[in-house]
């Protein structure tokens, strides 16, 4: 088995290749504005996951509330209810700075595309 994948493996590198195609402009548009484009998408992440932590802000106060029962600590619902006190604050930063990046985004994108300046 070993002695047929390095024969194969062999032809494959000695075969000749294929002559490249040409890089459409477009391309090296969308690769350019990969960066920014990726900004964008760790924003709307950060968003929601902000969004998903507003859920901590009341498990957090319950946890406070009935911490003398057994089971729950006092330090697991502070900690719970200090991430979700700052969850308001994380969606703030996120919705003020989306449309930034995605302004960035596009802006990157068009200027990168030659065709497709903006005056």
């Amino acid at each position: 088995m070993k002695r047929a994948l390095c024969t194969v493996m062999l032809i494959g590198f000695l075969a000749p290749q294929a002559s490249a195609l040409p890089i459409l402009p477009e391309y090296v548009a969308a690769i350019q504005a990969l960066p920014s484009v990726s900004a964008t998408a760790n924003e709307a992440a950060n968003l929601v996951s902000g969004v998903a932590d507003l859920v901590y802000l009341p498990m957090g106060a319950s946890e406070l509330i009935l911490s003398p029962l057994p089971g729950l600590g006092l330090n697991r619902g502070g900690k719970n209810l200090g991430r979700g006190l700052m969850a308001p604050f994380s969606i703030l930063q996120s919705v003020i700075r989306l449309p930034a990046t995605a302004i960035r985004g596009a802006n990157s994108a068009i200027q990168g595309a030659p065709g497709y300046l903006l005056p």
